[in-house]
């Protein structure tokens, strides 16, 4: 190949993990960045057989311990990818998917399809954590609450305090079954 990346003969891996330092542009090359984030899935994904593995997936600025942090546009995150397609992680290989307020961002539409692919991650006995707003409580609150409180919960319900990400849905126990 053209790349410098893989080749034993360049010294830049140690079996299949790679070892790459070009001056001080190591961790600013984009390709070495990929690469690192292949080796680490590698890592993951053969671990994840003696390993406990669990996901927090959406994780925002809510970085976890003791779990992989996934989010599409938070560079903390340990991974940078759609929690809509876990593909880049085995099917039976997850102990445990958290998603805490991400539900209500995902379209209607689509979450048959999401919800398999997060399913088909799982070993058998894993578990899908989700945390989501709880509208039938936030509607109790509504109707007796004053003017702010009221702006506040609508917040809530529009997800309108972060307008990048609004909420898409609001999903309560019937139509989650459904």
């Amino acid at each position: 190949p053209n790349d410098n990346i893989g080749n034993p003969s360049n010294g830049i891996t140690n079996g299949n993990f790679p070892i790459f330092h070009k001056g001080n542009t190591t961790f600013g090359d984009e390709k070495f960045n990929k690469y690192l984030e292949l080796s680490k899935l590698k890592l993951i994904n053969k671990q994840s057989k003696t390993h406990k593995t669990k996901l927090n997936i959406g994780c925002g600025d809510q970085i976890l311990d003791g779990y992989i942090n996934i989010d599409l546009k938070n560079k903390s995150a340990d991974f940078m990818m759609d929690v809509g397609n876990l593909n880049k992680f085995e099917n039976n290989s997850i102990d445990e998917i958290l998603g805490i307020h991400i539900f209500e961002h995902l379209y209607p539409n689509y979450v048959s399809d999401i919800l398999a692919n997060w399913l088909s991650k799982l070993k058998p006995g894993g578990k899908l954590i989700l945390e989501m707003p709880d509208i039938k409580g936030m509607c109790k609150i509504f109707e007796s609450s004053d003017k702010n409180k009221r702006y506040e919960l609508l917040n809530c319900f529009y997800g309108t305090t972060c307008p990048e990400t609004p909420h898409l849905y609001g999903w309560y126990d019937e139509i989650l079954l459904d």
